[in-house]
C-alpha cells in the first residue's frame, strides 16, 4: 500500500510539474479571452486542430497537437474525443529530460470530466494512465514499471474538466 501511494504520488508530482511549466509557458503566450459559448461544440466543432508550440530560454521545447476527433458518449452522457500529442524535449535548456504524451480527454457537450487514455513516455519509461466516468466515480487503472494500479476516484456529477488537463479548452 504505501509503494502504491508513493509511486501514484511520484506519477502525479511528474506530470502535475510538466503541466504547470506547459501552462506558464502557453498563457504567456495565449490570447487573454476567449468568446463566450454554451455548449462545446460551439467553442471546438468536431475536426478543428489546434497546434501550441512552447518555448522556454529562447527555445522550442515542444508543441502540443489538439483534435476535436468525434461525439462520444461514455456513462449515458453524451461528449467529445479530443485527442493530443504532446511533445517536449527539455534537453534544449539544460535538462535531461524528454516527455512525450499519447491521450485522449473525453468531455461533455458542457465542459464536464468524462474521462482520460494517456500513454506517457518520460525518458526512457512509458507509463498509462486510464480513467472513465461511471456514475458518481472515475474507474481505471495507472502504471508505474511493471505495475498496473487499479483506482477508483470519487468525481461528483457535473465536475467541470480541469484546465491543467485541457490546455487548448
Amino acid at each position: 500500500p504505501s509503494d502504491r501511494v508513493s509511486s501514484s504520488h511520484i506519477m502525479l508530482r511528474t506530470i502535475a510539474t510538466a503541466i504547470i511549466l506547459l501552462i506558464s509557458t502557453a498563457f504567456s503566450q495565449a490570447p487573454r479571452s476567449v468568446p463566450a459559448s454554451l455548449d462545446f461544440s460551439s467553442y471546438r466543432p468536431v475536426g478543428e486542430i489546434r497546434g501550441w508550440t512552447f518555448v522556454a530560454k529562447d527555445s522550442a521545447l515542444g508543441q502540443l497537437i489538439s483534435t476535436v476527433e468525434r461525439e462520444t458518449e461514455i456513462d449515458g452522457i453524451d461528449g467529445y474525443e479530443i485527442s493530443q500529442i504532446l511533445q517536449l524535449d527539455y534537453t534544449k535548456i539544460g535538462m535531461e529530460r524528454r516527455m512525450r504524451i499519447r491521450s485522449s480527454h473525453s468531455v461533455s457537450q458542457t465542459g464536464h470530466y468524462l474521462g482520460d487514455k494517456m500513454v506517457i513516455d518520460f525518458n526512457e519509461e512509458t507509463e498509462e494512465l486510464e480513467l472513465e466516468k461511471d456514475g458518481n466515480k472515475l474507474e481505471g487503472f495507472f502504471t508505474r514499471g511493471a505495475s498496473k494500479f487499479d483506482q477508483k476516484i470519487v468525481c461528483p456529477e457535473n465536475t467541470f474538466a480541469a484546465d491543467i488537463l485541457f490546455l487548448d479548452m
